[in-house]
């Protein structure tokens, strides 16, 4: 994932609050960047998340020192402003095990920065990979109901993620599955004057929609896919190509081997048109539950106008 150190990224051992200790950059995307870091204090390593659009600012000479390009400064503000926001958000949530945990937020250089607690993992693709190409719904149950859970609270507080997908999905080293890489909002879509970091097949169809404001139903979307990709070995077509056609191709063998109720429930949470989607984590929960409520509706056959392909086992 990493190839030397990144263009325009802090200079390796920089010292930040006279206590983290900057080391690698790990991923650089239309946000900032990312590095490994240690902090002093502690004497842990950490995930350093530096606020840094550079369609909107440039290093000057001392290598560290963000300055805003003439005419960005706005803009560049009220996107400092919001990062420094949503981490405060993210930030309250540190009961939700499953999900990343910020503990410093702090402005310096010009710009802000995030220290969240690093920790040892693969990216669910790369566990997906080598589990053989697809596991079967007893295995992907207790990896991806906590994080269902966890996202169902965030979103009660108003927390987006909108990029969910087989690389921001890690497994820990106790097997357990978290939820990193929160990031602005305007990131996670194309309409917007940063860079977009979406990934085809997990992004829904709305985040490629102008003016469109993503809602939970767009983290239902990603977050299915990702079971999807886990059960199948493959992410659905991506949602711009979905939009005429919307068939989901599922091999016979995660049909005839998985419970029927598991299939339905990624069909009404992978529908292409949003007011057509499971509107909430708590409706995919209990539909992957099988819960008795909704039990008689969720074995009738799949929504009308969804078919589903069949691809040779």
């Amino acid at each position: 994932m990493n190839h030397g150190h990144r263009p325009n990224a802090l200079p390796l051992k920089t010292m930040l609050q006279n206590r983290y200790l900057v080391g690698m950059a790990q991923k650089v995307n239309g946000e900032g960047i990312s590095y490994i870091g240690y902090d002093s204090v502690l004497n842990i390593k950490t995930l350093i998340r530096e606020f840094f659009p550079q369609t909107m600012g440039e290093r000057l000479p001392d290598g560290k020192t963000v300055r805003i390009i003439d005419g960005s400064e706005v803009t560049f503000g009220e996107y400092r402003v919001t990062f420094l926001n949503d981490a405060r958000e993210l930030a309250h949530m540190r009961q939700l095990s499953a999900v990343e945990q910020i503990y410093d937020i702090f402005e310096e250089n010009g710009t802000a920065y995030t220290v969240a607690e690093w920790e040892d993992c693969i990216t669910l693709r790369y566990f997906v990979e080598r589990r053989g190409g697809s596991i079967d719904w007893n295995a992907a149950r207790p990896l991806f109901m906590p994080v269902l859970s966890a996202l169902s609270t965030l979103h009660s507080k108003g927390i987006n993620h909108l990029g969910i997908s087989p690389d921001t999905l890690v497994i820990l080293q106790d097997g357990r599955m978290k939820l990193t890489d929160f990031e602005l909002d305007v990131v996670r879509r194309m309409d917007t004057d940063l860079p977009p970091d979406l990934v085809a097949g997990c992004a829904a169809l709305e985040q490629y929609v102008m003016n469109y404001v993503p809602d939970e139903s767009t983290d239902v979307y990603g977050f299915a896919a990702c079971l999807f990709f886990a059960l199948t070995g493959a992410l659905p077509q991506d949602a711009l190509r979905r939009k005429t056609d919307s068939r989901l191709m599922i091999p016979t063998r995660t049909q005839n081997t998985q419970p029927p109720y598991v299939i339905t429930g990624l069909a009404n949470a992978l529908q292409v048109m949003p007011s057509k989607r499971t509107p909430h984590f708590e409706r995919l929960r209990a539909e992957l539950s099988a819960a008795p409520t909704v039990t008689a509706k969720i074995e009738q056959p799949l929504p009308p106008g969804f078919p589903i392909e069949q691809e040779p086992a």
